[in-house]
């Protein structure tokens, strides 16, 4: 058996293998630190793929995509995401779809970072808006300036609405609290 070399980042033609803590780094919502998997020019327009680790009490504020869907799979921690007035519990292996225009966020409400698995679908402007949110201080309270970065790649950020998390669901795998 011949042994290889893990490759960070390989690319053959269409063909893309990234590797675990492999790919373009740039910082997501709350300064989370995020690697760019994949980018809509990198297959051809389908999707887009990020992997996120996202501190305890973290995560972006409540937005809508205009452009694209989002899927996420949790792959260390525990987090709780909001879709308009529910809430539902993800832990390790939980597979969440986002269909695009439906309003959401998640909460990372475990005591140790969370790592979470991004799809965007089709592609979007999403590798765009990680990379200018990236060059914003993290010291920023500028709330619509950020607003605006979102709105130019297709999010729109919206207040939380109220009440924040309104409904508990938990999901069907997880045990119930």
């Amino acid at each position: 058996m011949s042994r290889t070399k893990r490759a960070r980042i390989v690319r053959d033609g269409a063909i893309q293998v990234v590797s675990a803590n492999a790919g373009r780094r740039v910082r997501g919502g709350g300064g989370a630190e995020t690697w760019v998997k994949a980018t809509g020019n990198e297959t051809a327009g389908l999707l887009e793929v990020f992997e996120q680790v996202t501190p305890p009490g973290s995560g972006p504020p409540f937005h809508v995509h205009r452009e694209c869907s989002e899927a996420l799979y949790i792959v260390e921690g525990r987090v709780e995401v909001q879709f308009e007035d529910r809430v539902v519990d993800a832990t390790v292996g939980a597979f969440i779809f986002v269909p695009r225009g439906v309003g959401h966020t998640y909460l990372n409400v475990g005591e140790e970072e969370a790592k979470v698995l991004f799809w965007f679908a089709p592609a979007g402007h999403m590798s765009n808006y990680f990379e200018e949110l990236a060059r914003v201080s993290l010291d920023s309270n500028d709330e619509e300036m950020i607003a605006r970065i979102a709105m130019k790649h297709g999010v729109d950020i919206i207040r939380e609405p109220s009440p924040p998390w309104a409904r508990r669901q938990v999901m069907p795998d997880s045990p119930a609290k």
